[in-house]
Parts: structure tokens; sequence; C-alpha cells
């Protein structure tokens, strides 16, 4: 089992990309890097969660993965420590699950407050969702062969411009 984590703010199409005639492909020479400086990286987490980014999260099933992406979410919404890495830009956060129900998301928050000292009032910016026991394709592959966001995905997008989330787990 994985889970991905996407942590937005896309960054801007290079140079080369939006400079070239379009349709054609956006071809560099290497030795063009030379003339800039490297880029600094942004990261959710340093050197952890890289921002702009999918990041993969994977392991058995009852490995704690959820357990552990929501003490991600907590600490982004808190401002507070993650596995002993720091928040580098804390905000708001939507949790999407296809297993857990909301009771089960309760219970583990709960734990996580009473870990942190927190509240659930301290929570406010943590949006969930659970699609237990739903449809949660959020692509699917047409007869062309295209692959096109479905109707889920479409409202999590909505959800994520209205939020505008730091994360989205």
């Amino acid at each position: 089992e994985s889970v991905v984590v996407n942590s937005l703010k896309t960054p801007p199409f290079a140079d080369a990309a939006a400079s070239a005639p379009k349709g054609s492909l956006a071809v560099a020479s290497a030795a063009e890097l030379a003339e800039v400086d490297v880029p600094p990286r942004r990261w959710l987490v340093p050197d952890r969660v890289p921002m702009a980014a999918h990041t993969l999260l994977s392991g058995d099933g009852a490995a704690g993965k959820t357990t552990i992406l929501l003490q991600l979410c907590h600490a982004v919404v808190c401002n507070s420590d993650w596995l002993g890495s720091i928040i580098n830009e804390p905000g708001p956060v939507i949790f999407l699950t296809a297993e857990e129900d909301r009771d089960e998301i309760h219970r583990r928050l709960a734990a996580i407050n009473a870990h942190t000292g927190s509240s659930f009032a301290d929570l406010a910016a943590l949006h969930f969702i659970s699609l237990a026991g739903e449809d949660t394709i959020l692509a699917a592959t047409g007869r062309d062969g295209i692959v096109r966001p479905t109707a889920l995905f479409q409202k999590l997008e909505e959800a994520a411009q209205h939020i505008r989330p730091k994360l989205i787990a």
C-alpha cells in the first residue's frame, strides 16, 4: 500500500519551455545552466517532503502510514515539528482518505492531540475528507487511452482552490 502526498505551489515552467514555439519540444543544453545560480529547493519538511512535488509514503498494511500522515498534517497546521524536523511552510491542510471513516480519524487525531498537548480547536485548518466505502477514483483512462480527471478530482481541486492548502495528503 502507498500514499501520495502533494505539497502544493507548482513552480513556474522553465524559461526554455516558455520561449519554445507552440507545439515544439523545449530542448536546452546543460551548458546553459552554468550561467545561472542553482535554484533553491522549497521544502515543506527539510530533506523529507519537498514543496511542489509528489511524495510517496509506502509500507505494508497496518504499518502506520495514516498515523504518520495525520501527524504531518497536524504539524503543518500547528507549525510544530514532525518526526524531529521543522515545518518550513505551515498552513492549511486537506487530508483525504479512502479507508478511514470519520470516527477513526477522530480517534487518531485525539491521540495526536493528547501526545502533543493540542486541541481540536488548534486543528481548525486541518480539513479532512473521508471517502471510506465510496468510489475514490481520481482519474480514469478513456477508450482513446487518455487519462482524464474524474468528477471527484474536480471537486478536490475546487476544495483546494478555496482552502489553499500547503499540503494535500
